[in-house]
């Protein structure tokens, strides 16, 4: 690490695999249960891994833009479609207050999942990804060994499929063309770059499939690592306290 270098955070010493499992109990936990309790333990832990993870919440909030009107409509929906008390009624439709209570909900935990999603993806390097999966997934080898195949294959191209869009854009801003000045002009871009990107996608591709089946690869044989993953003290207990919080809202829905 360089001297003028910032030291990585809490979330970024994790072990890959310690951040996948919070991932997927931290998703269980916010889509299973809708009371009270959960959401606000579901918002606490998202909020505990943001300072931990040092993302700033700039960031946190610009993402949502990408997903505002989508909550809009979802919140929209639910509020015009369940029934319950009527809150007010346009052109002839009644809003109730439990359809909108259940869209507000909903809504909470898209939101709360984008931002588990974010903190993963910002600390997470894409080989340790595909470490943890490989990792997870090695009980399972000879029957999901294809399907963690093309999962981390996939994860490889997106890095690839990332660089050739900016090399075409640049080619066409070098060319002439105004890309910074609209959406429409953004979204003529969208179109014209996606069939040389889909053409350089699948060149790829088959020269992937070309080179792995002349080394003859195998997905049920188990590879070597050129670096062994190892859990800590810190990795258990974040495991263990999450998988606790969903234990206990289990248990206790089971009781009701």
């Amino acid at each position: 690490m360089s001297p003028g270098s910032e030291a990585p955070s809490f979330v970024e010493r994790l072990d890959p695999r310690t951040k996948l499992l919070a991932v997927l109990l931290l998703a269980a936990l916010i889509f299973l249960f809708s009371s009270r309790e959960s959401i606000l333990t579901s918002t606490a832990i998202v909020t505990g891994g943001v300072a931990a993870s040092r993302i700033s919440p700039r960031v946190l909030i610009r993402r949502l833009r990408f997903v505002l009107w989508f909550l809009v409509i979802i919140t929209g929906v639910n509020m015009f479609t369940l029934s319950g008390d009527t809150v007010f009624e346009l052109g002839g439709l009644f809003a109730t207050r439990e359809g909108l209570i259940t869209g507000l909900v909903l809504s909470a935990k898209i939101v709360l999942m984008l931002w588990t999603s974010l903190i993963f993806v910002s600390t997470t390097t894409i080989p340790g990804v595909i470490d943890a999966m490989e990792t997870l997934g090695r009980p399972f080898r000879k029957r999901l060994g294809p399907v963690i195949m093309v999962m981390n294959l996939t994860l490889n191209f997106v890095p690839s499929l990332v660089h050739t869009a900016q090399r075409i854009k640049i080619a066409q801003i070098a060319r002439g063309a105004d890309l910074d000045s609209g959406f429409s002009r953004q979204l003529h871009f969208a179109f014209s770059a996606a069939l040389p990107l889909f053409a350089s996608a699948f060149r790829s591709s088959e020269q992937l499939a070309l080179a792995m089946e002349s080394r003859c690869y195998d997905p049920s044989i188990e590879r070597s690592h050129f670096s062994t993953l190892r859990m800590a003290a810190p990795d258990w207990l974040v495991a263990a306290g999450i998988f606790c919080c969903l234990a206990v809202f289990t248990l206790s829905s089971l009781g009701q």
